[in-house]
């Protein structure tokens, strides 16, 4: 399909959309002006090149058998007498042909009840000498203008598919089959879509309910202007008709509902409905022979005993055979705007929205209609869509509205103030290969501007606006846990909002950090989201989070539903939680010396982290001071070494890379170390080697019995002497202390000395990393140690 002219700002209700064009543009639908202008100078007859009367129009792929026979005409050749409209527009003129588009028909037949939404679609309301027409439509999202000419498919010299009083049926119909590839291509639809695309008017379908809430439904929509449609249900003959004149998946328009007294004075809801075709009609209860009406009653309604496909049936015959009722919100004095999503490489987009007053608004985000792709992928289905809309006040984001779901039009009704709004879309979309074309369209009572953003952290914008939902809406959440229970002063929240899971942790304390372990398992549907990409689920749904967080910040975890049409979510969560207190020294605070020490920056999610005012600080270490409770729930803080810039340095560099692999790491290292005294057990090295392996494996077992510092300045020392004895056995020094045989000063053995060194020197890092990170060294090491160890034993006794 060929875009000519796409509406980028406000599309008017009763005015035609052309006018509304050459006011906002000065401009009319430029590919028809040009042909009109070029077909006045050669005097021929406007053929379209781009939807041709050939059997490639009717269908990309083989015809029906019905169909093989079909001739093109054009309208004079049809009808010695016509005009667009032949003076009126008549919803009971439509009469459906041998095309399966009563969805369509039926779309048109209620926007016909209002002529001027018809008429507006035209791009001129005369007959064409040059067989040159121009119709608007809603396509993804965006008024096009729609180029065509006015051949038609005949049998027997009359239109085979719809016809009407006039040409204006056949031209729609037309122009509709252009935009999506073939007239074979548009059979079989939800008459809802095609209001949408006939109006820009957003549309819901409603498919479950009892007969009171389908009447409920009804009437409230009825009482807006809404236009309401229905269709039945499916069957294994497509429009087979029962023994009560319903056809199976078809589509009807839905006229009037009033509530009268039958021939028994019983009260009964009873609704007037239109088949698309112009004939079959109901034959049960309050059909037009019925005796349920009485003579007043058909007289007050116009009741006439003719097969013109208008009829009347109850609410609860309506349930019984009915599937579901389709909606389009039209509005009198809506505005439409429309822009296009340029979508990332993670399929997001931020759009800005000014709403220059107070304004009710429907926000749509359009995907491409899966006719578009029929003839790519076979069971093609819509991706899913979240939209998340959010104010700016104040320089924050306040979360307003959401939504996350599958559908060709995604769409949020909202009441919004006058203002400043961020609207973030995120698609979720399966198809690789194929291009994603996408709109964000609104339909306000008042004007809306609308402006793509460029250069904001989606994600983290993300996480600030699911920081306010969660502060703002506390009632709707999952889960709420006091971490330190006696103040409340670290917090976590667990809830889902527009098909985010999220997690929200907070630490208000001045004081504290909390160290966090997550366990998620048997996880469906969700994914992890940046940065915690790279520890995606296993296989079994397993998934393990560690982070800290320190005084003063907030920490959002995020998973995201991924899923297809008919797929479910589910998790379970496990946290482990540690509260670790800050030595009292505010010095050492302020030059976050102790939080370098304890944190991995490098895993952290911060949401706002705010900088620590030192005043804050002493004024709460005084008050914390005279009330020795609030110290209880805390363990007793560690002792504290300083270490050098180098040490601090060499166990980041070896910390970045073994994160999440401490304890193999630590694991093995011991146990090469024990290799390495074994082999070299004739070396004078290997006693300083045992000293220093024994010290760390001390360290483990008996906590903080021995001192930090004494501690370092052991292995430091044990390091040391075994680097100096290696080199300077290495260099030939003669010493009576270092002498060995000439023998062994083998270049093996030189090898071996070497890597006694670097044993040596990994185990160094080892005994840092107890330095730094001692409050977690149980869980994180020595527990999986003795697991790991454990499980050799095992298989060491099977053998």
């Amino acid at each position: 399909m060929k875009k000519f002219l796409v509406a980028q700002k406000s599309i008017g209700f009763i005015r035609s959309i052309r006018e509304i064009f050459d006011e906002e543009y000065n401009e009319h639908a430029q590919e028809y002006e040009e042909i009109l202008h070029t077909i006045k100078n050669s005097q021929l007859q406007f053929t379209d090149s781009n939807f041709p009367p050939q059997s490639s129009s009717l269908s990309l792929s083989e015809l029906p058998k019905s169909w093989k026979n079909l001739t093109w005409k054009r309208a004079n050749e049809i009808f010695d007498d016509y005009d667009i409209f032949n003076g009126c527009i008549e919803p009971s003129d439509i009469k459906q042909g041998i095309l399966g588009d009563c969805y369509f028909l039926c779309a048109l037949s209620v926007i016909a009840e209002k002529n001027e939404l018809v008429k507006r679609l035209f791009h001129n309301s005369e007959v064409s000498q040059y067989g040159l027409y121009a119709v608007w439509l809603n396509i993804n999202g965006e008024w096009t203008s729609v180029v065509i000419d006015d051949y038609f498919p005949c049998t027997d010299n009359l239109p085979a598919f719809s016809r009407a009083n006039g040409l204006w049926v056949m031209l729609l119909e037309k122009a509709y089959a252009k935009v999506y590839g073939s007239y074979l291509n548009i059979e079989g639809g939800n008459p809802a879509i095609a209001m949408r695309d006939l109006t820009g008017a957003p549309y819901e379908n409603k498919e479950s309910g009892s007969a009171q809430e389908f009447w409920e439904y009804c009437e409230q929509n009825h009482a807006q202007g809404f236009l309401l449609t229905a269709y039945t249900k499916e069957a294994e003959l497509i429009n087979h008709e029962n023994e009560l004149g319903l056809l199976a998946g078809h589509a009807y328009a839905i006229l009037k509902l009033a509530n009268v007294l039958d021939q028994n004075n019983k009260q009964c809801r009873i609704m007037q409905m239109r088949n698309p075709w112009g004939r079959v009609e109901w034959k049960g209860d309050w059909c037009d022979s019925s005796n349920k009406w009485t003579e007043q009653t058909k007289q007050q309604y116009s009741v006439e005993d003719n097969d013109d496909g208008i009829f009347w049936m109850s609410i609860e015959d309506f349930r019984t055979f009915f599937a579901g009722i389709g909606v389009c919100k039209i509005k009198n004095d809506y505005i439409y705007n429309s822009i296009q999503c340029q979508l990332n490489e993670q399929n997001c987009c931020i759009i800005h929205l000014d709403m220059v007053e107070d304004s009710h608004i429907y926000i749509s985000f359009n995907q491409n209609d899966n006719r578009f792709h029929l003839h790519q992928i076979a069971d093609y289905r819509y991706s899913f869509v979240r939209i998340i809309v959010s104010q700016l006040v104040d320089d924050n984001l306040k979360y307003i509205s959401g939504i996350y779901r599958a559908d060709r039009n995604v769409v949020v009704e909202q009441n919004l103030k006058k203002g400043q709004y961020l609207v973030f879309i995120e698609l979720q979309w399966q198809y690789s290969q194929i291009q994603i074309i996408s709109t964000l369209s609104t339909y306000a009572s008042k004007k809306a501007k609308l402006k793509r953003i460029n250069g904001l952290d989606y994600l983290n914008s993300i996480r600030n606006i699911i920081k306010d939902y969660s502060d703002n809406n506390v009632h709707k959440l999952k889960e709420i846990n006091y971490l330190d229970q006696y103040n409340k002063n670290i917090f976590k929240r667990i809830g889902i909002v527009d098909g985010y899971l999220f997690l929200h942790y907070q630490n208000q304390t001045f004081d504290s950090i909390l160290q966090e372990v997550i366990h998620f398992t048997d996880t469906i549907g969700y994914v992890p989201i940046s940065p915690l990409q790279s520890n995606g689920f296993q296989k079994d749904g397993s998934l393990k989070v560690q982070f800290t967080s320190p005084p003063q910040s907030v920490v959002i975890i995020l998973l995201s539903q991924v899923r297809s049409s008919i797929g479910k979510c589910q998790y379970t969560q496990q946290s482990q939680s540690q509260i670790i207190c800050i030595p009292q020294k505010h010095d050492q605070y302020d030059n976050n010396q102790f939080i370098l020490k304890q944190l991995n920056l490098s895993q952290m999610q911060l949401v706002g982290r705010h900088k620590l005012n030192i005043k804050f600080y002493q004024a709460h270490l005084q008050s914390k001071s005279k009330n020795s409770n609030l110290i209880k729930i805390f363990q007793p803080p560690p002792e504290n070494v300083e270490l050098s810039s180098l040490e601090t340095s060499i166990f980041y560099y070896f910390h970045d890379f073994l994160s999440d692999v401490w304890e193999p790491f630590i694991f093995y290292i011991i146990m090469l170390n024990f290799i390495s005294i074994m082999i070299l057990n004739s070396h004078r090295t290997h006693l300083a080697q045992i000293s220093n392996l024994l010290l760390f494996i001390c360290q483990i077992l008996s906590g903080q019995k021995q001192k930090k510092s004494i501690i370092r300045i052991m292995s430091k020392a044990q390091f040391i002497s075994i680097f100096l004895e290696i080199i300077t056995r290495l260099l030939s020094f003669e010493c009576q202390y270092f002498a060995l045989p000439p023998n062994q000063m083998t270049a093996l053995y030189k090898f071996l000395l070497i890597i006694t060194i670097l044993l040596n020197f990994l185990l160094f890092v080892c005994i840092l990393k107890f330095l730094i990170h001692y409050e977690t060294i149980e869980t994180e090491i020595f527990n999986p140690m003795q697991l790991r160890f454990n499980n050799y034993l095992k298989k060491l006794s099977i053998k």
